[in-house]
């Protein structure tokens, strides 16, 4: 559970901006707002002002340029219009710097603040910090009971849950909270504030999320109890066994899951019992997923020359299949390998719009995307600025509309001539589940899953909308390419029985306020609707991404990252070493990690390609989701070798040299290597040569064929001699390795170019 933050503040369930008459409360764009009425302030802009300077001491140095009531910039504006709205403005010479705030004008409640500061090296805090991450959450505590004195909540809790990234050990000290507000001790799950603090202990940013200012919070005594609540959703968990994808950057591996195919009954209506779809509405009884009927026209390939169609056999796909909108001729066409990402499939990628007003861009064109070597129709959008809800009024068709059964049967007829094996491949339904947004009376919309062999491909399917004619509007389809290959041999030994125990022992419902709707469509505003539900609680490090694995009954996400795991004991072999701290750094850091037996190795040899992923990952933990099949090759290092990616990601931050052909990523780092490596990261290899001449004394010069960069990290401290050697072809142990980074985090700040990017 998260950490309560008491600030024994109002319990009133009332919010500060509904205290101004019901008469300032309009409807624009279908929204209900607070309009912005001068009368009604009770906390006025010059306490704005100084309340913001006493927050961001920063704002003493700064200008308020421009303040008023409410906020023009943007429709439909935001329901809470009684908030100061202040631009700020820092003048360095002829530059300026500007950001934002927003105080709210009658509670006096801060709302936001983004602070953009100069970029100034000095004013940086770079490891090790003033403050411990637990004093920063205690400061961030503090001065959310300042910021926010008037809150309606009573209590703010930590949330636990969020996953803020890795703190590197490279670059600016930043510690990320957010806090969930409660009312009458239970929390609204829709809105957070979160609150950005540096190495300093300065807060840098502070934003509330308010999902329904002027709404009410449903009674406090739930007709379900947390028992009935948990028995009936124990009773509900039915998962199932799912190919899953595990994105690191475009690279797609693959693995057999236990997970609960959507929807996944994670949100109970804490009055009625009913589990509640993503929009808000009750989850149907009758089965979701149905079988797709076989058509007499199905899909049939198109045989290209060469291998590959040409645009125009592209194009006459879709003419065939959608109807353009009138007056559009097809002005664009290329070829692209990067389909959302994909960058194995090579499409076409196709526009129409009015050749006679070329200057619109995206607006008013159809759009699609069309598989260059199948003809397969993989996107396609009737209005690219109308994506959703619109209906063209010049469509063809039975303008009184078709039916639900009528455009069902359509819907079957497409998927069929669109999709290979649409019978065999898909199941179906039309319930909206895991969307927010309803679909629109106008319009029908259809999911359709896929499955291999049976077993459902976790991520994959089609959408389909016709409109009220019967005519297409939009169609998406993102097959992974070579499926059968990359799930060959998967099979499950975790039985669903198993799987099942270990689920309901890691999740259970907690009680909360959420919100339903609070944002705008092609349709109008969709107004909020705040319930009291019971909703799916991970333990801490799970969120709805993982997934039971098949094979080891782990939980394994599908973003390449594990659960937050409990402390590691720490290795015996590094207790009492000379870089005991470092090494324990590095673990802490997850630079270096034990083996089997649960051993470091501190005094084993590492590999320059060792080294070159234990600097990456200091730099940025997340190095890895990067870097995929479609990124640039760099020297002798193959895409399936270990180090892969932190090649990619050195070759980026220009480690490396480009010029280099063998990189010998496999071969044991020497102290000379680690020289050279240290010299480009730190952006002094051209000095080096510059300086590579008798400028140091050691007692083996003569065997350094790089004086410059010997000289350069020894009298940076980074690398230092023994008994007057430099040892420069001597193998760089973990433990050197170690004590030499934390030797480069220490530099920061003190060098004149900046060690990450």
């Amino acid at each position: 559970m998260g950490t309560v933050l008491s600030l024994s503040l109002m319990q009133s369930s009332i919010s500060a901006s509904q205290m101004v008459e019901q008469t300032d409360a309009v409807t624009i764009a279908g929204q209900k707002q607070l309009k912005p009425n001068s009368e009604n302030v009770k906390f006025s802009k010059e306490q704005a002002i100084t309340k913001l300077r006493e927050l961001f001491p920063l704002l003493n140095q700064a200008e308020a340029e421009n303040i008023e009531l409410g906020n023009s910039h943007t429709y439909p504006p935001p329901p809470n219009q009684m908030v100061w709205n202040i631009q700020w403005a820092i003048k360095d010479g002829t530059s300026s710097f500007g950001f934002n705030s927003e105080v709210d004008a009658i509670s006096g409640d801060l709302i936001s603040t983004n602070l953009y500061t100069p970029f100034n090296e000095d004013d940086l805090a770079y490891y090790p910090p003033k403050i411990s991450e637990k004093e920063a959450l205690e400061l961030a505590k503090a001065f959310l009971a300042k910021a926010v004195p008037s809150s309606t909540h009573g209590e703010w809790k930590k949330d636990e849950d969020i996953y803020m990234g890795d703190q590197p050990l490279f670059g600016p000290v930043q510690y990320h909270f957010q806090f969930i507000p409660t009312v009458n001790g239970i929390p609204i799950s829709s809105e957070r504030t979160s609150i950005l603090l540096d190495g300093e202990g300065t807060v840098c940013q502070f934003n509330r999320s308010n999902a329904a200012p002027l709404g009410d919070y449903p009674t406090i005594k739930p007709k379900i109890s947390v028992e009935e609540a948990n028995q009936k959703y124990k009773q509900k968990v039915n998962l199932e066994l799912l190919y899953i994808p595990i994105y690191q950057g475009r690279d797609v591996s693959w693995f057999l899951g236990w997970k609960g195919l959507a929807p996944t009954y994670s949100t109970m209506d804490a009055e009625t019992g009913e589990f509640l779809a993503e929009n808000g509405d009750p989850i149907p009884s009758e089965p979701l997923y149905q079988e797709v009927p076989k058509t007499d026209k199905i899909f049939s390939p198109i045989v290209g020359k060469d291998g590959s169609i040409t645009a125009e056999q592209a194009a006459e796909v879709i003419e065939k299949h959608f109807a353009i909108p009138k007056g559009r001729e097809l002005l664009r066409k290329s070829m692209s390998n990067n389909f959302y990402g994909n960058g194995e499939r090579k499409v076409w990628d196709l526009s129409w719009g009015d050749p006679t007003n070329r200057f619109m861009g995206p607006q008013g064109e159809t759009h699609a995307f069309v598989d260059s070597v199948t003809g397969q129709v993989l996107d396609y959008q009737a209005d690219f600025s109308r994506p959703f809800g619109y209906v063209d009024s010049d469509a063809g068709g039975n303008k009184a509309g078709i039916t639900k059964e009528e455009a069902t049967k359509k819907a079957m007829e497409i998927i069929n001539e669109l999709y290979p094996n649409a019978a065999s491949e898909l199941k179906w339904n039309n319930f909206d589940y895991d969307s927010p947004i309803k679909s629109p009376d106008n319009q029908f919309l259809f999911r359709f899953q896929r499955y291999y062999e049976g077993i459902p491909v976790f991520g994959e399917g089609v959408s389909l909308t016709l409109d009220q004619t019967g005519t297409i509007q939009s169609f998406h389809n993102t097959p992974m390419e070579n499926l059968a290959e990359k799930v060959k041999g998967l099979e499950p030994t975790i039985s669903k029985e198993e799987a099942t125990n270990k689920y309901l022992q890691d999740t259970s419902v907690q009680l909360t306020y959420r919100s339903f709707g609070g944002f705008n469509t092609t349709q109008g505003y969709v107004q909020p609707t705040i319930k009291m539900v019971y909703q799916q609680e991970f333990a801490k490090g799970l969120n709805p991404w993982y997934a039971i694995n098949a094979v080891d009954g782990t939980w394994t996400s599908g973003w390449a990252n594990k659960p937050e795991q409990e402390k590691a004991v720490e290795p015996e072999d590094i207790k009492g070493h000379w870089a005991y701290d470092d090494l324990k750094t590095m673990l802490e850091h997850q630079l270096l990690t034990t083996d089997e037996q649960g051993k470091v190795g501190p005094d084993q040899s590492i590999t320059a390609g060792d080294w070159l992923k234990m600097m990456s990952k200091a730099v940025n933990p997340q190095f890895e989701h990067f870097y995929g099949e479609s990124s640039k090759n760099v020297g002798d290092v193959s895409k399936d070798s270990p180090y892969y990616q932190a090649v990619q990601w050195a070759y980026e931050q220009k480690w490396l040299d480009p010029e280099q052909k063998k990189l010998s990523l496999d071969q044991p780092l020497t102290r000379e290597q680690l020289a050279v490596s240290l010299t480009r990261i730190l952006r002094y290899d051209k000095l080096a040569k510059f300086l590579n001449d008798d400028l140091i004394t050691f007692q083996d010069e003569n065997g350094i064929e790089n004086k410059g960069t010997a000289f350069i990290v020894f009298r940076l401290g980074l690398i230092q001699g023994t008994n007057g050697m430099f040892e420069p072809n001597k193998e760089v142990t973990k433990a050197e390795a170690a004590t030499v980074i934390m030797r480069l985090v220490h530099l920061q700040g003190k060098t004149d170019k900046q060690i990450y990017r």
